[in-house]
Order: C-alpha cells, then sequence, then structure tokens
C-alpha cells in the first residue's frame, strides 16, 4: 500500500480492525430507506504515530467511499479515537480533517458535540465517538439532533459492566418520495399520442405505481425517480372545438402528492368544418316576400371558402315564373355562395311569385353538390323549399 505510515500494510486499520459494512433496510413510521453502516475502530493512541495512522487509513476509505458510494446513503460511525475539531494529539489537526472539510459531501453531524466541550467516554474529555454522514443521508438528519446519552441511572455500574464509551444518538425523519409532474400542460393534435412524464424527489425502495386520473397508472421502478403514463386520443373525424383533459395524480398512502398534481392536457381538432343547412324543410306563402335561407359551418374558417348548391325543381315549378334566388344561378342551375374566412355561416334569399291560380304544392329542392377544399359537406345538405 503506497505511503502507508511505517512502510508495513499489516499495520492498515489498527493491524486488520477494517471498516464492517452493514446495509440495512430502514423504517420509520413506514417510509423505508436503504442506509450503509460503516463501523469504525480506529488505531488507539494518543501519540503523533497512531494519529497519522488515523489519519491514512480513513482517507483510504474516503477515496472508496467517493468513488464508489458517491449516490448512496451512509454514515460511518463508531470509536474512532479521536475528535473531529481537533485531535486528541495535543497541537495538532484531526485525522479526520478531510471529512470536515468536505461539506458538500459529509457531514459531521457529531463535531458539534466537541464543539460543545462534551465528552463520549467515561475517562476522557474529548469526544471520540461520532457520525460523519453522507450528503445523501444529511438530508434526513434532524439538524441538531446529535446528543450522548448518559445511561448511569438505567445501568449500575455501567462503566465497569459495559463499556467506558457512552452511545451516541441522532435522529432523522425518512419522508415519503414526493410525486409531481413534470411539466403543466402540453397539447397533441386529434389522433397522436403523449408520454406524460412524473417525477420524483426521491427514489422509490421498491416498485411503485401511481394512479393518474384520466390517464391509467404510472410506475416507478425500484431506485427510479421518473415514471410516465401515455394518453391516445381518438381520430372521430367531428369538427368540434378544442378540448381540454384535466389529470391528476392520485393520493396515496406510498407517496405524498406535490405541487404540480395537476396537468392540462389539449387535445386540438383535425377535423374540417362542415356546412349545412338549417333545417331539411321550410313551407311559405307565395308572394310573401323574400326569406333567407342560412346555411351554418360547425367552427369558424380559418380562410375564404365556397359551397356550390344545385336546384331540382317539382314538375310544374319554374324559376323566375314562380320563384327568384339572389344570387340567382348560374346556366347549370347551380348557386355558388362564397364564405369569408373566420365566419360560421353563410345565406341567400329566395323570393316566392305570386299567381292567381289554385294549383297543386309546388316544391324545389336545394342540395349542397360540393364545397372547396376547407370544409366538408354536413350532415344536412337538403333543403326542400315548399
Amino acid at each position: 500500500m503506497p505511503g502507508i505510515p511505517g512502510g508495513d500494510a499489516s499495520s492498515f486499520f489498527a493491524s486488520g480492525r477494517l471498516p464492517f459494512l452493514l446495509t440495512a433496510d430502514v423504517t420509520i413510521n413506514g417510509v423505508t430507506e436503504r442506509i450503509n453502516f460503516i463501523d469504525i475502530h480506529a488505531k488507539s493512541g494518543g501519540d503523533e504515530d497512531s494519529r497519522v495512522r488515523r489519519a491514512y487509513d480513513m482517507q483510504v476509505l474516503k477515496d472508496s467511499l467517493d468513488a464508489y458510494y458517491n449516490d448512496v446513503k451512509f454514515v460511518i460511525l463508531g470509536d474512532l479515537n479521536d475528535d473531529l475539531d481537533e485531535s486528541i494529539v495535543v497541537g495538532e489537526a484531526t485525522p479526520y480533517a478531510e471529512y470536515v472539510a468536505d461539506s458538500a459531501n459529509y457531514k459531521p453531524v457529531t463535531k458539534a458535540l466537541s464543539n460543545a466541550d462534551a465528552r463520549s467516554t467515561v475517562s476522557f474529555n474529548d469526544v471520540i465517538d461520532h457520525q460523519i454522514l453522507s450528503n445523501e443521508l444529511d438530508e434526513l438528519y434532524i439538524d441538531g439532533s446529535a446528543r450522548i446519552f448518559a445511561p448511569f441511572s438505567l445501568i449500575p455500574n455501567y462503566a465497569t459492566t459495559t463499556s467506558d464509551h457512552l452511545p451516541v444518538l441522532s435522529r432523522f425523519v425518512f419522508a415519503l418520495p414526493v410525486v409531481s409532474f413534470a411539466a403543466k400542460n402540453a397539447s397533441i393534435t386529434e389522433g397522436d399520442s403523449i408520454k406524460i412524464n412524473l417525477v420524483s424527489d426521491k427514489p422509490f425502495g421498491s416498485g411503485q405505481n401511481v394512479t393518474v386520473s384520466g390517464a391509467g397508472v404510472a410506475h416507478f421502478a425500484a431506485g427510479s425517480t421518473t415514471a410516465f403514463v401515455t394518453v391516445v386520443s381518438l381520430d372521430n373525424n367531428v369538427d368540434e372545438a378544442d378540448e381540454t383533459i384535466i389529470l391528476t395524480i392520485a393520493s396515496s398512502l406510498a407517496y405524498q402528492v406535490g405541487n404540480d398534481s395537476i396537468f392540462n392536457l389539449t387535445i386540438i381538432d383535425n377535423d374540417l368544418p362542415s356546412i349545412s343547412f338549417e333545417s331539411a324543410e321550410i313551407s311559405i306563402a307565395e308572394g310573401s316576400g323574400e326569406h333567407i335561407i342560412t346555411l351554418h359551418l360547425s367552427s369558424p374558417l380559418s380562410s375564404s371558402q365556397s359551397v356550390t348548391m344545385s336546384l331540382a325543381n317539382s314538375h310544374d315549378l319554374f324559376y323566375l315564373l314562380d320563384y327568384l334566388t339572389d344570387p340567382a344561378p348560374r346556366l347549370n342551375s347551380r348557386i355558388v355562395l362564397s364564405i369569408p374566412a373566420n365566419k360560421t355561416e353563410v345565406s341567400f334569399v329566395i323570393y316566392p311569385n305570386k299567381d292567381l291560380f289554385r294549383e297543386s304544392e309546388e316544391t324545389v329542392t336545394f342540395a349542397i353538390s360540393s364545397v372547396s377544399n376547407g370544409i366538408n359537406i354536413g350532415s344536412q345538405s337538403t333543403l326542400r323549399y315548399i
């Protein structure tokens, strides 16, 4: 081992008293977190050689933790046989200075006890039993909760029957993962599909289904912080207004619902407006003046369009003699109406003429025969005019 004090590798970690790793799933109030406990019984001694050996051993451990455990929850704890504020070797720096200085990755929560001049053993005035948390575990630590417990009233002759070290305590709160939508809204065209992403502020310890009302179930895999649901819109070939679907994250005992728990999905209609007569039949008297016939569009036009209607008279009804229209039909008995952009209706006028003859009922049928490319023929495409 390069650089080991004294050159003897067998002296590493108090001549073989290596760190012990325990990985445990710890549950508090129904919330489970996986925590790695790294138990240390460091080289003892108040001499400089022992301090240097402690510093070397713990530096090797830190290198390994930084390389292989840089994204997991762990705590280094146990008898470190030295203090965190300064060494028990008078006038020397703590051998754990690298941990204290690396505040981005480590939190020596029990250093506060050293700063308060506490002691963790019966015989000495320093705190040599410590807890150093990874930054991931620090998120769960209750600030200021580190304590040294003196059990003398509970265990008679504790120092001689149990240990000359005192228990060192710290407290943690395990919060449920908070699940939210990754975004608040989106839009798709009718007939398309979309993946809607959900995120968690921390990984789930095991696989977890999250119900999204209006969409289905998103599955968070164990250790994952992302999931999704897929929404498929149907193309119904009906012209209609754009529609908005409101999706919500359902509550559960397994997670908390975050602030962004509502997602607005707008489905943009892709169908052309359709045009239809207002009614199927209308009856008016001869000579009763002008009558306005209206055709309606299912939605406003985005551009100018046109509609062409054919005229079909009963055998005893004649244009000019019995009725007139405005606009007048063209030579092929077709009436063409132009429809400006943004309009939702178009009209033409019919004038029934008065004659002096008693005659049977006469009819003219107007039928939408064709439309321009920007619209469709609607369901009510004919009008019988009596």
